[in-house]
């Protein structure tokens, strides 16, 4: 965890600084005078201590002695997992703080209703999750600490914020580090954290009350609570148990009421039982979706929260919506409401610019906003198919979404994925998650972002082997292909079964470190397209001809895209450079969407082509036995290899539509979606660690 945010830390901030511009107090609130105000309260609060355990209690106590954290309480945690959290996902901060009306029940760790968490240390084990110069060094340093100690703190840090953030509707948290004698004081945002210079507690324990204190006298927003989301009264339960339970969640999440911006000035309410998947990341978008009541339609309808990223030509999804729906764009979802939620951005960023700081600078860091959306559609994740011709007709309804928004509006799709082409309760396809798009516009005018962003598994080869690339239309046409190649190879009969899960992480998963430390890939999907490495030249979809002759013609049609991008404009002979042959972009077949369309028809509209009626989904990897020998399972791109795969994850059945999908009565072992955003070398010439973004 601690690679994620991989020089995304603003600091050392004085700690003064940090109380006084993210814990302001009100004019009228009552000073601390009356209470221990001596900077060595603090003083030998952890004299014989021996392990890390020790340090608990007499912390506890002595806060509590002092006063100064009126209407919460401190609880020891460091043993107590929060049984709701998913499986594997069973982490506890040593201490953490809750108000004192916390309905905890018989548990003590809940993150839906921690407010903050202390994270504490025995220095000697070298923990200190930064390294930095002393105060009067003439040449000050700060860095992210590179011991195994530093490491794995600051990966704990990282984890705990995660699971604080993915549980409750925060714009921001915070955490205290305490490594005997030092304290540091850190905030997370989704763009980044912001961390002090490390105080000793002994001598400089002010600080650590003056915390404690401004913390208890601030409102909810400033402690991180969202306004805009609140508890469901009685009546709104009744209306989520009527409406809602098919898709409650089995990890039990409170029913909540979430306001919506409703055009100027306006919002609406509607009631969510549960999001269909958590952020299992700190930074990006950390994007969740909900079935959800409308109280103003009376229906169900779907909701879109977001932090997107804010940059020039950076569009909201909901503005790309409205634009395909007023072009009247086929299988797209209709936009109901919403917007960017006034006053909800990111501040890391503002932070970077400070003379004291040392860390991130404002151009390695992203500004995000809170984004929130209705749009007038719920659907079945592409896994729940009925047999291999609705796939098929699903697959090509969102293929002919993709063509008619480039067409008609301009704008490229920029994710095609499993997860973003949906089933409607008519069996038909809808391509959805449109946060990515582009228009023709901007992508002449060059990438957009400091990323090269999409879903690792689906992008195409020359954007994953060259992420500046400039994405094109072939790029998200080769995207199309390899979904149905691996819903054929996963869900479908073949006679490769047995090689699956070699197949599965060899086209789809692997990756490279270079040695700038860009993270690339591709290599497996060029060597199955150009000579079908992996499954073989005579590969066949068991007793299905349509769909074998459609996937073969498929692969030559990105063929000619791999040829063509990667054929040289110039070569030696000799001591002479000639000119080869010009590069001829009539001879790539997906240059357009023409070619496929057309081989789309062939197979579902020809009155020759005989289709299979008995081949509904059924998961290849529950029945497979065979592993795949020495595969590194090391998680994109978290580990310090120069090579490897992204990590197998056992998630429920659902999860592979991450944002829409009807629930599955049973659990698959799945190779999660992987959405990915690789940074490109800053002018700094550093090269941050990829993130995963949801």
């Amino acid at each position: 965890m601690a690679q994620e945010l991989d020089g995304q830390w603003v600091g050392p901030m004085p700690p003064q600084i940090f109380l006084d511009e993210f814990l302001p107090l009100e004019s009228g609130t009552p000073d601390r005078t009356s209470f221990p105000d001596s900077q060595t309260f603090f003083s030998h609060v952890f004299h014989g201590c021996r392990i890390e355990s020790d340090m608990y209690p007499p912390l506890i106590q002595r806060i509590g002695d002092a006063g100064v954290f009126p209407g919460f309480q401190l609880l020891d945690t460091s043993n107590d997992p929060d049984p709701a959290s998913p499986g594997g996902k069973k982490t506890r901060p040593d201490i953490s703080w809750y108000e004192n009306n916390a309905p905890l029940g018989d548990d003590k760790m809940r993150w839906d209703l921690i407010r903050g968490f202390f994270e504490l240390k025995m220095l000697k084990r070298k923990c200190d999750p930064f390294q930095e110069s002393p105060l009067d060094d003439e040449d000050p340093s700060f860095s992210e600490s590179t011991t195994t100690g530093g490491q794995e703190c600051r990966g704990q840090l990282v984890g705990y914020g995660t699971q604080m953030c993915a549980r409750q509707h925060l714009t921001h948290a915070f955490v205290v580090w305490i490594g005997d004698p030092f304290v540091r004081f850190i905030r997370f945002d989704r763009g980044g954290g912001v961390v002090t210079r490390r105080f000793n507690i002994e001598s400089e324990g002010d600080f650590l009350l003056d915390f404690l204190w401004r913390f208890a006298h601030i409102d909810d927003a400033k402690r991180g609570m969202d306004p805009t989301v609140r508890p469901a009264a009685e009546a709104e339960v009744r209306l989520a148990q009527e409406h809602l339970s098919r898709w409650k969640q089995i990890t039990e999440r409170p029913v909540i009421v979430m306001r919506v911006p409703d055009g100027a000035n306006l919002t609406r309410e509607v009631i969510a039982w549960g999001s269909k998947a958590e952020p299992d990341s700190l930074l990006g978008r950390a994007t969740r979706g909900y079935p959800v009541w409308d109280t103003v339609l009376k229906k169900v309808i779907f909701l879109k929260d977001s932090w997107r990223a804010l940059g020039p030509n950076m569009e909201q999804e909901s503005a790309i919506l409205q634009k395909l729906n007023a072009k009247n764009v086929q299988n797209v979802p209709k936009f109901v409401c919403g917007d960017d939620i006034p006053g909800q951005v990111t501040v890391t960023h503002l932070y970077a610019s400070a003379t004291w700081n040392l860390g991130a600078m404002p151009e390695e860091l992203f500004v995000r906003s809170h984004n929130r959306f209705c749009e007038d559609f719920v659907g079945h994740s592409l896994d729940t198919f009925t047999s291999s011709k609705q796939f098929f007709q699903v697959v090509f309804d969102a293929f002919i979404a993709h063509q008619e928004a480039f067409e008609k509006c301009g704008i490229l799709h920029h994710d095609i994925s499993a997860g973003n082409i949906m089933i409607n309760d008519e069996g038909r396809g809808i391509l959805n998650d449109w946060d990515l798009a582009r228009t023709v516009s901007e992508m002449e005018s060059g990438p957009r972002q400091k990323y090269c962003s999409g879903t690792w598994q689906f992008m195409s080869y020359p954007v994953l082997i060259q992420p500046d690339k400039l994405h094109e239309v072939p790029d998200d046409i080769e995207s199309f292909v390899y979904v149905v190649l691996y819903f054929i190879l996963r869900y479908m009969k073949h006679a490769q079964v047995h090689n699956l899960e070699c197949i599965l992480l060899g086209v789809f998963e692997k990756w490279e470190t270079t040695a700038d430390g860009t993270i690339v890939g591709g290599g497996g999907k060029y060597h199955l397209v150009t000579s079908r490495a992996y499954i073989g030249r005579n590969f066949e979809v068991t007793n299905n001809q349509p769909l074998t002759d459609w996937l073969d013609f498929a692969l030559d049609a990105v063929r000619t895209w791999h040829t063509y991008y990667t054929a040289p404009s110039k070569c030696f002979t000799g001591w002479k450079r000639i000119k080869v042959q010009e590069r001829d972009p009539t001879s790539v077949i997906i240059r357009n969407h023409d070619e496929m369309v057309k081989a789309f028809k062939d197979c579902l509209e020809s009155e020759s082509v005989i289709w299979p009626t008995d081949d509904a989904a059924s998961d290849n990897l529950l029945t497979l036995k065979r592993k795949c020998p020495d595969v590194p399972q090391s998680s994109l791109p978290n580990e310090k290899l120069k090579s490897g795969f992204t990590q197998s994850m056992n998630i429920p059945a659902e999860g592979l539509g991450t944002n829409l999908g009807v629930k599955q009565p049973t659990s698959l072992p799945l190779f999660k979606e992987t959405r990915f955003s690789t940074r490109l070398l800053t002018n700094r010439g550093r090269v941050p660690g990829p993130s995963r973004l949801r």
